[in-house]
This record gives structure tokens, sequence and C-alpha cells, in this order.
């Protein structure tokens, strides 16, 4: 291999996480509710001329639990993150 071919090249390294966390396998069936998120999520851009503007890149929505605990959704593009406070 030569040089170029040795700064090409890509490590992967597995790790475990520091705390493990248990997700209830009935909140993967769950979609945001359509309509009017609770929260926008926005993005600082910077266009040529140096101007800033918001632009919006996902949302979140509010979801109760049958037990009554609620959590929400977020969504950013095709990324779907499930949100919980930190009791």
């Amino acid at each position: 291999m030569d040089d170029d071919q040795e700064k090409d090249e890509i490590i992967i390294q597995e790790i475990e996480p520091e705390e493990s966390v248990s997700i209830d396998k009935n909140l993967e069936k769950l979609e945001p509710k359509r309509g009017r998120p609770d929260y926008r999520i926005l993005q600082l851009i910077v266009d040529k001329d140096g101007k800033s503007k918001f632009a919006e890149v996902g949302a979140m929505w509010l979801h109760q639990k049958k037990e009554g605990g609620s959590f929400y959704i977020m969504k950013i593009g095709k990324l779907k993150l499930f949100v919980f406070k930190n009791d």
C-alpha cells in the first residue's frame, strides 16, 4: 500500500454504550401526530453573502403512553428519535 491508500483507510471501532437503555417495543409502532408539531427544529444557515437565517429541519410531537407517561418523537429527515425526560 502506498501513502495515499493508507490515508484513505477508514477504521471502524465498535464501542459499548456507557449505560444500557431499555425501550418499550410498542413505542416503535407509534407515528407522530399529524398536523402542527409541538416543537419545530431549526438549523442556522449562513449563505454565501454571510447572511444568516433559520431553516426548518424537523419537528417534535408529544405522545402519551397508555400508562399515563409521556414522551416526544423527534423527526429530522429520515431520522426518528424517542425523547424521554431524564427523571
